[in-house]
């Protein structure tokens, strides 16, 4: 299964934009998401998230529906703990009826900035049966679309192409993974450049709050901007 690297400097906050009716059922605020879950963690833990209290389940429904118990699911849709294991990752995620090929690819990304090494995650994803999953027509047109002109913004602020490909990448698996909510939004080209600028703005090196442009000239910032080579699992 390919995996991108992930960039080694890592930006808090900035998620990507929520889809409609997000509250739960009984309109009650979802616990905070742990503070330790880093920017690739929420990458996948914020769209799960609002699917599940947009759907209005329960933890018990979940419990029912992935074989996982309650204290498990509320510890992974909360970020606590240790990185969650793809076997329960996958459960909940298919349990939601969310496409799990797009989700592989984050949920690793996730474990690299959690300082797994490629051995715990081949062993995580081989206890899971995964079947090649297609993705639907009409996202995959407006990816192939839409992928040279992002990853072309995406280079202004990243300085690299690798940097720039790593986040549109990611982008596009968040748009996958939320496309029912993405289709049927009042303007996808708008909700997909949204969630493509915070991705990339999040990993960008900032000056006094806006995007340091200056850091496509300076060695000591490229210097800093290297992605870390990983092997695939």
């Amino acid at each position: 299964m390919a995996d991108r690297s992930r960039p080694n400097d890592l930006a808090p906050g900035a998620d990507q934009p929520l889809p409609p009716d997000t509250s739960g059922r009984r309109d009650r605020k979802p616990a905070p998401i742990s503070a330790t879950a880093g920017l690739s963690h929420r990458a996948w833990l914020v769209p799960v998230r609002n699917f599940v209290f947009a759907s209005g389940l329960t933890l018990d429904d979940l419990v029912e529906r992935s074989g996982y118990s309650k204290t498990r699911i509320s510890e992974l849709l909360r970020g606590n703990g240790y990185y969650p294991a793809w076997q329960i990752t996958s459960s909940v995620v298919h349990a939601l009826g969310l496409p799990l090929e797009p989700m592989l690819r984050l949920w690793q990304s996730g474990a690299r900035e959690a300082g797994k090494d490629s051995a715990w995650i081949k062993r995580s994803i081989q206890q899971v049966a995964l079947q090649p999953e297609a993705a639907p027509l009409p996202y995959r047109a407006f990816a192939d679309t839409v992928r040279e002109t992002y990853t072309a913004y995406a280079r202004a602020f990243l300085l690299t192409d690798h940097r720039a490909g790593w986040v549109v990448g990611e982008s596009l698996d968040i748009l996958w993974l939320t496309w029912k909510q993405a289709a049927t939004s009042d303007n996808l080209p708008r909700y997909a450049w949204q969630l493509l600028r915070t991705r990339g703005m999040a990993r960008a090196h900032h000056h006094d709050g806006h995007p340091d442009l200056r850091a496509r000239s300076s060695p000591r910032l490229k210097s800093t901007t290297t992605c870390p080579a990983t092997s695939s699992p």
